[in-house]
């Protein structure tokens, strides 16, 4: 990313950068795939997932993808993008989703 782009987007305020990769490994337990096969287990066996597909399912679930048109959060070629808002969405949502596996 360049550094005019990087401003850009500080100016936007999007202060929640992650990458895909990181987003999911963070987020796993919002995935379809949780029960099927976790994200070390992935890495373990050598597959790498589709991450971008991931992350968009993570935000599908969460029924967020309806509110795309918000300018909230902004899924790029290599990260996603949040405003606190949309970080709190998806903490709420960890807790409850952590509890139900629990």
């Amino acid at each position: 990313m360049g550094v005019l782009e990087s401003v850009d987007l500080k100016q936007k305020n999007f202060p929640f950068r992650k990458k895909f990769e990181e987003f999911y490994a963070e987020y796993e337990l919002l995935g379809a795939e949780y029960a099927n096969m976790r994200y070390a287990q992935m890495k373990a066996q050598g597959l790498e997932p589709d991450y971008r597909a991931k992350v968009e399912e993570i935000f599908g679930r969460c029924n967020l993808l309806a509110y795309a048109s918000t300018k909230k959060f902004a899924i790029g070629n290599t990260k996603v993008l949040m405003m606190p808002q949309i970080k709190e969405v998806f903490d709420k949502s960890l807790d409850i989703a952590s509890m139900k596996y629990n």
